[in-house]
């Protein structure tokens, strides 16, 4: 039996609007309760199994050779694996855990099976080597409890939301062709795909009743796939196990209180005033927690990091409680009375963490916006100290008058080489963040840790010490590098823009993120293009730069994975105008939009929404332009790039800055500082100054087709392409306007020569003079009932409001938290 042709796409859109799925059920709630050193343990093993494409799992036994602390009584869940693995110090105690989440076949790291040749981008280095890299651990402290358990809730809401949204992965769309074939046959997924499209469903449905959107999970994705993220769950692991804030022993034993993870590295040690011992006549390094932390430093170029303490009720310092806040530099006594260098963007940095963290209120209260009471530098608001971490990593490898080396003679010793630092390995920016907790002696207090309702706002009913630190945890991840995202043509919003575990490569997202659209004539040729700024604050400056693929393959600088610098753009255009034959070839050829600033989600001055809104997180920075495509054919293939730069006042340094350095930090030179290079280890940090989207490629299709996206693969945003014959649409079109316009003019033919012989006049004038008669009539008994029944007039009748309808025929634009049409 054959099969009903189907609807015109006008039509079929109209029933795709009609079908408003059900709102899902209310998502369910989990209170979070602190996690011990064994269900550590059993959750990395977990992710390690779950999460293999994602997820890297070692110790620094194990990558390092580095000994256990402790002893065959300590941590006990790791015998077994101490008996299977030959390293060294295998009579027990407790592995450092260390945890790496990158997605290596986005970004293959060398000698993978997918590091193909054209992996290599336009900057000379390839994605892996280039990725931003952020550094986050806890429990320095063993009996710090918050961190820990932040930091395991934090991996898992990441890696579920990324292994989710890599799905599908089969290939289901084989129809990019730029000319449609209509007598292809709709495409029929195999089995495999159906199955593939069935775990997407699912997985995306137990999200959505976790409270995790697609929104989000399209944000957590883009930070595993487009971010290093290196994370110690528990640095001081002996000491966690313990419930003892040192490395080794218990607090009875003075030889084993000495030996503080906190105050262990090598900077500022010849003002030791702290009576710490671990700085004694080169004594830094003491500790296995020190030492882990030290090797992994070594082997990356941090921009960023965080690294999460807990006070209690009884803490003080020099007399004085230690308040819940996030501190940064300095928080060295070499440095007292002076800011850091690079002070201007520490602050409006540590200020959003503290704003999206949320104020811990008690339990079913919420929080609002002024969360953590105490933002500043270490020096001012907690006390000096030598061999903080925070220092070291910030200003280790540039502030030779203060680093110092190390050789110590516990735990097996250390070599005094691995405290040599170049150039380049110690220009993090560091936070401390400081807890409150209950009681340092046992899990307690649990009621304020909070629960998963409302995960992403600081105004949820479930915030908490867990649930505020997720938060602050994901937006240091997500400010460590500026991105920016095109969101919508024309009202339709773009689903994919980064897709995890998806090799890219130069070409890729040409099918991987594409739009068609109806060609344009010069009366309607306008498309409107929605792009966004992330992981920055102020935008100086963004723009929409487009043209056809054609003009901007040539020198290679521009393809689905670079960031092309100055230099290279001026050498394109350069090209460009020599082979288009002069600047005027050049604007017709590749255009900007005129370029526009503002501010993004991330800055002081962008309100949360009042705690009664029906969005509780604020908006992305939307901008919006009109472009004129009237110049493209059918069968053209155009690229549109979002452009942007952001967050130049950095460069800012305040007055009492020591010997007016200028900002130091890779997080600030890599977007402030073109001439900012580092190379170590297999890992590269540019600075740039302009930053450039995942392009999207609008296809220009028949004059009388539809406005969608090809590229989608979502199962619930799925798209087949419209099955019609739109040569033969626009045959019948044809005919229909030859038999009109044959219709009318037999008509004029017809009141010439047709005329009525009383008087001459033709049969046109008498139906005019019939329409007067009967129109005057109409309106005598309109005026009569309007008079009957008080009115004005019978033009009252057809008075219209100022209601301008929009949005027919799309979408909308999905935003962080709302739907602009």
């Amino acid at each position: 039996m054959p099969q009903p042709p189907p609807p015109p796409p006008q039509q079929l859109r109209r029933m795709l609007q009609q079908q408003q799925p059900q709102p899902p059920p209310p998502p369910t709630v989990r209170r979070y309760t602190y996690y011990d050193s064994n269900e550590i343990y059993n959750k990395l093993l977990e992710f390690q199994d779950k999460y293999s494409e994602f997820v890297t799992l070692t110790t620094a036994q194990e990558l390092y050779n580095l000994p256990r602390a402790g002893t065959n009584d300590d941590c006990p869940y790791e015998q077994q694996q101490h008996q299977n693995n030959n390293n060294n110090n295998n009579n027990g105690g407790c592995s450092n855990w260390i945890v790496i989440i990158e997605d290596p076949i986005s970004n293959p790291p060398p000698n993978s099976v997918y590091a193909e040749e054209d992996i290599v981008n336009a900057d000379g280095f390839t994605k892996y080597e280039a990725l931003p890299e952020v550094f986050l651990t806890a429990a320095l402290h063993g009996n710090d409890h918050i961190g820990p358990t932040v930091l395991i809730e934090t991996m898992e809401l990441m890696l579920e939301a990324a292994w989710c949204e890599s799905l599908p992965r089969t290939e289901r769309r084989n129809d990019n062709n730029e000319e449609f074939d209509s007598s292809s046959s709709p495409i029929i997924a195999s089995e495999e795909e159906e199955e593939d499209l069935e775990e997407a469903r699912q997985c995306r449905e137990e999200l959505v009743s976790k409270g995790i959107y697609g929104r989000y999970r399209r944000w957590l994705s883009r930070l595993v796939t487009t971010r290093r993220i290196v994370i110690v769950p528990v640095a001081n692991a002996l000491g966690y196990y313990r419930n003892t804030p040192f490395e080794g022993g218990n607090n009875n034993n003075d030889d084993d209180a000495i030996l503080d993870p906190n105050f262990d590295f090598p900077y500022d040690i010849q003002n030791n005033n702290n009576g710490n011992n671990n700085q004694q006549q080169g004594q830094c390094m003491s500790t296995i927690a020190a030492r882990t932390i030290n090797e992994i430093f070594r082997q990356h170029m941090f921009q960023s990091g965080i690294s999460f303490h807990t006070s209690f009720d009884n803490t003080k310092n020099n007399d004085k409680e230690v308040d819940e806040g996030v501190y940064y530099e300095w928080g060295a006594s070499s440095y007292e009375g002076y800011s850091a260098p690079d002070e201007f963007s520490m602050r409006e940095i540590s200020e959003a963490l503290s704003g999206y963290g949320g104020e811990v209120m008690e339990m079913g209260q919420g929080g609002g916006r002024d969360s953590y009471p105490v933002v500043g530098p270490i020096n001012n608001l907690l006390e000096s100290n030598a061999g903080r971490m925070e220092d070291w990593a910030y200003a280790g490898s540039w502030d030779g008058e203060n680093i110092g080396t190390c050789n110590p003679t516990s735990n097996g010793g250390y070599s005094e080489s691995q405290t040599k630092y170049d150039a380049s390995t110690l220009r993090s920016f560091h936070t401390l963040v400081e807890s409150r907790s209950a009681s340092s002696t046992n899990f307690e207090d649990e009621a304020k840790l909070g629960t998963t309702a409302d995960l992403f706002t600081p105004y949820g009913t479930g915030n908490g010490h867990i649930s505020r630190n997720i938060r602050l945890s994901l937006s240091m991840i997500d400010l460590v590098e500026p991105y920016v995202k095109v969101l919508g043509v024309d009202g339709f919003d773009i689903r994919d823009d980064v897709i995890p575990l998806m090799p890219r490569t130069e070409h890729s997202c040409r099918r991987t993120k594409v739009m068609k659209i109806p060609e344009k004539s010069r009366r309607n040729g306008n498309v409107t293009i929605a792009w966004t700024v992330g992981g920055s604050f102020t935008v100086d400056s963004t723009a929409i730069m487009y043209g056809k693929w054609s003009d901007l393959d040539l020198g290679g600088f521009f393809d689905c994975m670079s960031q092309p610098t100055k230099e290279e753009l001026d050498v394109y255009f350069d090209n460009l105008q020599q082979a288009k034959n002069g600047p005027m070839a050049i604007e017709s050829t590749v255009r900007f939009s005129e370029p526009r600033s503002g501010i993004t989600r991330w800055h002081k001055n962008v309100p949360y929404p009042p705690p009664d809104s029906e969005f509780l997180t604020p908006s992305e920075a939307v901008f919006e332009v009109d472009l004129d495509l009237s110049r493209f054919k059918q069968g053209d293939s155009i690229a549109v790039y979002a452009v942007a730069r952001v967050d130049q006042g950095w460069k800012t340094r305040s007055n009492n800055v020591y010997k007016n350095l200028h900002p130091q930090s890779h997080i600030v030179n890599a977007r402030t500082n073109p001439d900012w290079f580092h190379e170590r280890e297999g890992k590269v940090i540019q600075g740039r100054t302009d930053w450039f989207s995942i392009p999207l490629t609008i296809e220009i299709g028949h004059p009388m087709s539809s406005t969608m996206e090809k590229s989608v693969r979502s199962p619930d945003e799925e798209w087949e392409e419209d099955h019609v014959d739109y040569d033969r649409m626009l045959i019948w079109r044809k005919i229909k306007i030859t038999f009109y316009a044959v219709f009318f003019v037999t008509m004029i033919v017809v009141c010439f020569f047709c005329r009525e012989e009383s008087d001459g006049t033709d049969v046109c004038s008498v139906w005019r003079e019939y329409r007067k008669i009967e129109k005057a009539t109409t309106v005598q008994i309109d005026e009569l009932y309007d008079d009957e029944d008080g009115g004005d007039g019978w033009f009252d009748c057809f008075k219209f409001g100022g209601t301008k309808m929009e949005g027919q025929g799309g979408g909308g634009f999905e935003m962080a938290d709302q739907t602009v049409t």
